[in-house]
């Protein structure tokens, strides 16, 4: 029987894969197999992710998107887990990713993915650690210490949910500075603290739950359970029936949530921007008619980070239900009404908000626009900033009713710089971009749009 190789002769090793591939052995290996297992599992979470979203499956698909689509889900993940193992046995170093890019494309690809990936990783701590933050704040600290510690108050001219922030970055900082064995020891507890405690759930639902039992082919059945609003069955509504709802009930195991809006609310307005960022206005924490459940924080995602921010207050009024927030072309947002109906207070009047891109310095101008607005056709955009545009988006006119906006779209379009401005192309199918109004928008580098330029999509097909 071959003798296991001792602890010596694996550095030895290490270092002989890395001078291989031009590296020195800089790192000390002080992780096991378990422990580097624990880093992953941590962060994909059963607890925080599959859990919360069996209503979308259960509604969408019936029990058959967890008993079939889990298992089919998991198989092509797998496939791009395999991938993943073989780049890294190939390359077995500590920065995979630059290091993967450096070798399979270029040292400039290599450049911009370690720091691509730098700036990500840094965007998520922050992220997290401010969700949580101001979860603890808001649940623990603030009834602690009798409601003077609110989250979204201030300490010193500093909100105290970024204090608290501070506070466990400072805490992550001295967990990583004291060694790697404290590090692993965290992410081993997470595992067994999750194996355990959805053990414990399983058990307990098992031993106490009231819920009537079924055998095991219900796992595998495809029956929608949901409805919508007016009471049609999902399996009535969504494209190709039942086929098509299992189709859509995959996403259960693929979908990842984006960070959480700092105040729960329903009856809001979502508001896509010229620069791609989604405002949410009004909205109502509870009863819908109770003026003092109404939510005034204004508050902005931003779709490459996945991050909410606090932004302006609105006026202490309840809109919610019925309540209206539109873009308007000058790239502001107005904010009204509320109210009309269902037991609510009626607020006839408006706000009008301005987004932070309008304070970042001059907007990019347009001239004029020439061309046919047809599908796969292009339009010349007169401009004098053409050489600082970024990005063009085209936004469809918003139609809000019940805060909802169900024709809201951003399509971003392809442009090329020429003398004197833009040749800019339209989307090549309605699938895209459905036959209607639309405001054209210009992105300077700095994130700052021009005033949208309004035209109609013709329905004629290119």
């Amino acid at each position: 029987m071959s003798q296991m190789p001792s602890r010596e002769d694996v550095l030895a090793q290490d270092r002989k894969d890395l001078h291989g591939l031009g590296y020195a052995q800089e790192l000390l290996r002080s992780m096991g197999g378990f422990s580097n297992f624990a880093i992953s599992f941590s962060i994909i979470s059963i607890l925080t992710g599959a859990v919360i979203l069996y209503n979308y499956g259960l509604n969408l698909a019936g029990p058959g998107a967890v008993g079939i689509g889990w298992p089919l889900v998991t198989f092509f993940t797998l496939m791009i887990a395999a991938t993943m193992a073989e780049l890294a046995s190939a390359y077995p170093t500590a920065g995979g990713l630059y290091y993967w890019a450096s070798k399979l494309r270029n040292k400039e690809w290599g450049w911009w993915t370690a720091w691509l990936n730098l700036g990500g990783q840094v965007s998520i701590v922050a992220g997290i650690n401010y969700s949580a933050a101001f979860f603890l704040t808001a649940t623990i600290i603030n009834p602690l210490l009798g409601g003077s510690f609110d989250p979204t108050a201030d300490t010193l001219g500093v909100q105290n949910a970024i204090w608290m922030t501070g506070v466990l970055i400072a805490i992550e900082v001295v967990f990583n500075v004291a060694g790697t064995r404290i590090v692993a020891f965290m992410n081993d507890l997470s595992v067994w603290w999750h194996i355990f405690f959805v053990a414990a759930i399983a058990v307990a639902l098992l031993a106490v739950g009231t819920q009537p039992t079924n055998d095991i082919g219900f796992l595998f059945t495809v029956a929608p359970a949901g409805t919508a609003a007016d009471g049609t069955p999902w399996e009535q509504i969504i494209p190709f029936g039942i086929a098509g709802a299992f189709a859509l009930s995959l996403l259960q195991s693929q979908w990842t949530y984006t960070g959480s809006l700092t105040y729960a609310r329903w009856n809001l307005n979502a508001t896509v921007l010229p620069t791609g960022d989604v405002l949410v206005t009004g909205g109502v924490s509870g009863d819908r008619s109770n003026p003092a459940l109404a939510v005034n924080a204004t508050e902005l995602w931003n779709p490459t980070s996945g991050t909410w921010t606090l932004m302006a207050r609105s006026a202490s009024l309840l809109r919610g239900y019925h309540s209206t927030s539109l873009l308007l072309p000058d790239g502001r947002v107005i904010h009204s009404g509320g109210g009309a109906g269902g037991g609510t207070i009626d607020n006839l009047n408006y706000e009008i908000y301005s987004p932070p891109y309008l304070f970042k310095g001059p907007r990019p101008s347009v001239t004029s626009v020439t061309g046919t607005a047809g599908y796969g056709q292009s339009l010349t955009v007169e401009t004098p900033d053409g050489a600082s545009v970024a990005r063009v988006t085209l936004i469809r006119f918003g139609s809000v009713t019940h805060a909802f906006d169900e024709g809201q779209r951003l399509v971003p379009l392809s442009f090329s710089q020429g003398a004197g401005g833009l040749t800019v192309t339209l989307p090549a199918n309605p699938v895209i971009a459905p036959p209607g109004p639309y405001m054209l928008f210009l992105v300077n580098g700095n994130g700052v749009p021009s005033v949208g330029f309004m035209l109609s999509v013709l329905t004629r097909w290119a």
